[in-house]
């Protein structure tokens, strides 16, 4: 019936956010006079509804418009009285019910035809008026839930009237009034006698006075329009009064100003260069450049590329690090005349295909480091910028002859896309000039200023970090890469460049205020925040701890240049923080679905006009025309771009974020497609249905995946793992969920949606299964600190941080916490090592900062099979581990194995059979008896092998050998592809550079010495001094590891300050010289071997299946698989994990 079209209860009071006037009931009265009573009397006579009808068809329009759902629904009051019951007119008693008036207005119904709708419903809703509501809300599915918070009260009796009428003669009635009150927010009743009179009665806890002003006289406006013509389409008929919408379109939207709209950006900067040649321009790290010398550099670059046939609207990709060379390039790119196309170097390989393709690049710029990683296609021209510094002395260092116009592309930034493929937005010059001549306008750049270039260059915020300093005169400093997530490397940047001016997304500048030397930050002049909803009390932490600074909050999508709407934020933003009002020569407007003007404090979707509008998207003429569509409050003919952003006007036209309409959501200010991820979701053969919606977290959004399994047989965590490695294959690591919940059948609504409503909350208790309380005060301390900053109920001992919803920044705000809680200080690698509550609390009550067990639980299985033990390669490290531990913590433990020497500092073995005898000891404490599984990689198989054998010998069983890509005797002279070259840097020899490569070599074995080579030569030319370079190099190297980005570079960064890096390097060493006394040893297990294909010269795979059958495992190989991959990738390929996870069965 009717309640199958309801969505979602009608709630007008989350249509209004200004403040409430506190407790108590306010009435406000609306009269309609006596001829427009009668008009309106006389128009529902022709329509032969009554004028009850008109009211209600008018207040579901209301109704529907404050709120934006397309199902509304009041409650409407009905005599009750049973006809059929005898004697019922004589009883006495209060028979009136309420009952649900549900409709569904579309924007294209004639008027005629609604009236007659509403008309009809209400005689249908005949049939029920002796149904108590609190059935129907059952029949609803509401639990409990009211529909509707507004009820109609319809009276056309004059009670007045009829009393002096029936009066003795000499009885005077005086006025009459009535007063009513019902538990409901809003009572609205309507009185007909020869006018009409509309009575609000509200609570003032939920409404204002002036809420009631704006609320009657937009149903006195709708209700006039009904009666105008019957064949108007709803959807024409507005809320707002001429005045009221010329004020809303035209004077609010008087942003008119000069700006330089016939030049180019690189035009404007070339003409600073003339202005100030010798001022400095560009820094990274201890490398400056000056005006001259950067237009200079990008001028050759630009002849190069004009001569690979860049010119106007020509897209160039860019996958370049932060570093000067990634400024030369885009501005070269731009000088050239074509459109830089930032490709992120962290994003998925996949993803980065699709990109170059789509985007049709025939030129790519990037650097050596990168190259071979990048999924090139082969008609793409690749230039490393990181060449020798005479690569371009054969170039002019003129500045290339202009051909582009104001309307070519600067710019086309990849955004994620609903359909599971990102889409390309360009902005044009024109567009990105009037931005950037605004903000110079608005917050006045100066020689004094220095601006931090921190953002990554695939988000369009980047723009004005890089391009606005260097139309003014002000430096541009370029972070380091990584730096953008580190709050301490922030704090010392900005001391160290006396940084005036950056920009933060919300949650970021969260997690920067947790650092205690803030204040210390006294050169900042200008913090402005965009990307996500700024909370109120964030924006006033900012203004208390940094009061030198301006605290500015911007807004724009990537389909308009950079940024349209800001706000100075000021201590007066208590409640919430507007974005504000729109920049020079933009357009805002907040329509309903018949792009009608929406009324004050209404939320509806948010269009955009102006010169700031992008030119489209990429390749995407469908998409474009769905999106920018035709402005009709523009007689020029221009466009408007459909946000998909709710907002509202608060007092003066200021505008105020109100979410999204959409499936799109923003997380950590990073723009994410639900559809895209769904999309990825839905190849998996794993999954039969999914949906991926966002909730509130600790930290703000966080993303969930609900998902119906294909087969039910299928273990949840296994298939949990799978589906995360399936999708950090194809999306940024962002955009992977959270939280993956599997489900029977999605819930589904009366009308066939998903009713979100009804999906079940992410279980945070089912990473605490085994829940074991904090004992001591120590551990009760640290357990609040997780709880708050997690937002979970109770933590335990062997509770994991990253299992109950933990990411970087929440890391970074615990480690502020434990910080000033306890004075211990901790880095983002000690949550990698130390994930559960227990070993954090061991770590931190340590004199010093080392791993205390050789043995490290690297998954949270509560499996009672028997664990899998994963003995070390050479480093003596196991993070290669951890996506094994992953893929199998729904059907046993995992325990790595690290040397001693990571357990006792100075610890050294002197022999390979200790070393063994170790390994021995470690296992046998964790698990007394057999039988054991054991695997290892690279050396690693050589100790998993020499185990076996002692656990064997001493009558213990084995029942599972796993080898992978293992390490054989070197009297057996085994041959690989590729072997590394000797160094070739000007340092070859030097212990400093042989000490770096051989400790990365340690924690990423099988890491090629020459791509190492390659990534100091290129420090050694990007950062001021030696000691540095280890910080730049391990970053790069971070970045190929295979694992998570985010966590592996601060696993780096730490370590590169730290003894443990020295550690690796003198294991790796030592443990060559010591495994020389390996010899295979005859074993009674079946061993599995995966073998990695690309590494190995042809014909060894074989030789060594030969002899381990000959000397090993003399009763045969259980398995022999050859993977497609390079040595050092071998233990993270998926076909090596999916293969393992069936070898355990």
């Amino acid at each position: 019936g009717q309640l199958a079209g309801l969505d979602e209860p009608t709630r007008l009071v989350q249509a209004f956010k200004a403040p409430k006037n506190g407790p108590g009931h306010g009435d406000y009265l609306q009269l309609i006079d006596a001829e427009n009573t009668r008009q309106l009397s006389e128009f529902a006579r022709e329509q032969r509804v009554t004028l009850n009808t008109l009211v209600q068809s008018a207040w579901l329009l209301v109704l529907q418009r404050y709120t934006g759902q397309s199902s509304v629904t009041f409650g409407a009051t009905v005599a009750g009285r049973p006809a059929e019951l005898p004697g019922v007119e004589e009883q006495l008693g209060l028979f009136i019910n309420t009952l649900p008036v549900i409709a569904s207005p579309r924007p294209e119904q004639r008027v005629a035809d609604w009236v007659q709708q509403v008309q009809a419903k209400n005689i249908a809703l005949r049939e029920h008026e002796h149904t108590p509501l609190y059935e129907i809300q059952r029949w609803a599915r509401s639990a409990g839930e009211a529909l509707f918070d507004t009820i109609l009260v319809f009276e056309n009796y004059p009670v007045s009237e009829a009393l002096q009428q029936s009066a003795p003669q000499g009885l005077v009635f005086g006025g009459l009034h009535t007063h009513e009150q019902t538990h409901y927010p809003l009572t609205l009743v309507v009185n007909l006698g020869e006018t009409l009179s509309m009575r609000f009665s509200y609570a003032r806890q939920s409404f204002s006075e002036l809420h009631m002003a704006q609320l009657s006289a937009h149903l006195r406006q709708v209700l006039q329009a009904l009666a105008r013509d019957p064949q108007a389409a709803i959807g024409e008929l507005a809320l707002l009064d001429d005045h009221q919408q010329q004020q809303v379109l035209r004077s609010w939207n008087t942003t008119t100003a000069d700006f330089p709209n016939e030049h180019c950006l690189h035009s404007l900067i070339e003409a600073q260069v003339l202005a100030t040649p010798n001022a400095p321009a560009l820094i990274f790290a201890a490398e400056q450049l000056s005006y001259a010398q950067l237009n200079a550099r990008a001028n050759q670059l630009a002849h190069r590329l004009r001569e690979a046939g860049v010119g106007p609207d020509v897209l160039v990709g860019i996958c370049v690090e932060r570093s000067l060379e990634l400024v030369i390039g885009l501005l070269a790119i731009i000088k050239a005349g074509g459109a830089y196309v930032p490709l992120d170097p962290d994003y998925p390989e996949d993803r980065l295909a699709y990109m170059m393709q789509d985007s049709g690049i025939g030129l790519l710029l990037t650097q050596t480091s990168l190259l071979e990683r990048l999924p090139v296609p082969e008609h793409v021209q690749s230039i490393c910028l990181d060449q020798d510094c005479d690569w371009l002395a054969g170039y002019s260092t003129a500045n290339p002859i202009n051909l582009s116009h104001p309307q070519n592309l600067a710019y086309v930034i990849y955004t994620s896309g609903s359909t599971g493929k990102p889409k390309g937005a360009g902005n044009s010059h024109r567009a990105l000039v009037n931005r950037l001549h605004w903000m110079q306008k608005a917050y006045g750049l100066n020689e004094s200023d220095t601006v931090l270039q921190k953002t990554p260059f695939s988000f369009d915020v980047s723009v004005w970090e890089f391009f606005w300093p260097l139309l003014t005169g002000a430096r541009l400093a370029v972070a380091l890469p990584g730096d953008h997530r580190d709050p301490e490397r922030l704090v010392q940047t900005i001391q160290e460049h006396q940084i005036t001016t950056l920009h933060f997304v919300p949650s970021m500048l969260q997690a920067f205020l947790t650092h205690p030397q803030v204040e210390s930050c006294n050169s900042l002049r200008r913090v402005v925040c965009s990307g996500e909803a700024l909370p109120a009390e964030l924006a006033g932490q900012v203004l208390k701890r940094l009061p030198q600074a301006s605290l500015y909050n911007l807004y724009g999508p990537t389909e308009a240049a950079i940024d349209v709407t800001h706000w100075t934020c000021t201590t007066d933003d208590v409640l919430s923080v507007p974005i504000g009002r729109p920049i020079d020569n933009l357009k805002t407007h907040i329509l309903d679905d018949g792009l009608l003007p929406a009324a004050q404090g209404v939320a509806a979707e948010l269009y955009l006009g102006g010169v700031g509008l992008a030119r489209g998207y990429h390749n995407r003429a469908a998409l474009t025309a769905e999106r920018f569509v035709p402005d009709p409050f523009d007689e020029q003919g221009g466009r408007l771009y459909r946000t998909g952003d709710l907002a509202r006007y608060r007092n003066e036209g200021v505008i105020e974020y109100a979410g999204r309409i959409d499936h799109q959501v923003k997380i950590r200010g990073l723009r994410i497609e639900l559809g895209e991820i769904e999309a990825r979701l839905h190849e998996h053969a794993g999954v039969r249905e999914a949906n991926v919606i966002d909730i509130d977290g600790p930290s703000g959004k966080q993303l969930v995946a609900y998902l119906v399994p294909a087969d039910v047989d299928q273990g949840p965590d296994v298939l949990r793992e799978a589906l995360k490695t399936h999708l950090k294959a194809h999306v940024p690591d962002y955009m992977v969920p959270t939280w993956f919940v599997f489900i029977d059948v999605m819930p589904l609504s009366a009308n066939g949606k998903l009713d979100r409503r009804a999906l079940p909350k992410p279980d945070v208790s089912r990473s605490q299964q085994g829940y074991v309380a904090p004992c001591t005060e120590f551990e009760q301390r640290l357990a609040a600190l997780w709880q708050q900053v997690l937002q979970v109920e109770q933590v335990g001992l062997n509770d994991n941080f990253f299992a109950l919803g933990g990411h970087s920044l929440l890391a970074v705000s615990l480690a502020g916490r434990i910080r000033e809680t306890f004075d211990i200080s901790i880095k983002l690698h000690d949550f990698l090592l130390m994930q559960t509550l227990c070993e954090l609390a061991d770590f931190m009550r340590a004199d010093e900062a080392r791993v205390k067990s050789a043995v490290i639980a690297m998954n949270a299985s509560r499996s009672n099979n028997a664990p899998l033990f994963c003995l070390p390669p050479g480093g003596g490290g196991t993070y290669s581990y951890y996506p094994l531990a992953g893929q199998l913590s729904d059907s046993r433990p995992v325990y790595g194995l690290v040397n001693k020497a990571y357990v006792v500092p100075g610890w050294f073995d002197t022999s390979w059979q200790e070393m063994v005898d170790y390994y021995v000891e470690q296992i046998r404490m964790a698990q007394p008896h057999g039988p054991y599984n054991l695997l290892g990689w690279s050396m690693g198989g050589a100790l998993a092998i020499e185990v076996a054998h002692v656990l064997e010998r001493e009558g213990d069983t084995v029942s599972f050998l796993g080898l992978v890509d293992t390490q054989l005797p070197a009297s057996l002279a085994m041959e690989w592809v590729e072997e590394a070259p000797e160094v070739t840097t000007q340092k070859q020899g030097e212990n400093y550079y042989r000490s770096l490569i051989k400790s990365l070599q340690a924690f990423v074995p099988g890491l090629q010495e020459a791509s190492i080579v390659g990534l100091i030569d290129t420090a050694r030319h990007s950062v001021a001094s030696e000691g540095e370079v280890i910080d730049w190099v391990v970053d790069e190297v971070a970045q190929q590891a295979g694992m998570n980005a985010d966590n592996l570079r601060s696993i780096f960064q730490d370590i590169a300050v730290q003894d443990e890096i020295e550690t690796g390097y003198k294991l790796l060493e030592a443990n060559a010289q010591l495994s020389q006394s390996f010899t295979l040893k005859k074993l009674n297990v079946q061993a599995d071997c995966w073998w990695a294909g690309q590494s190995r010269a042809p014909g060894q795979i074989a030789k060594a299946e030969t002899v381990l059958l000959e000397q090993c495992s003399v009763n045969g190989l259980r398995s022999s698989t050859t993977v497609d991959q390079r040595h050092d990738n071998v233990v993270l390929a998926e076909a090596f994990l999916k293969g393992l996870a069936e070898r355990l069965v």
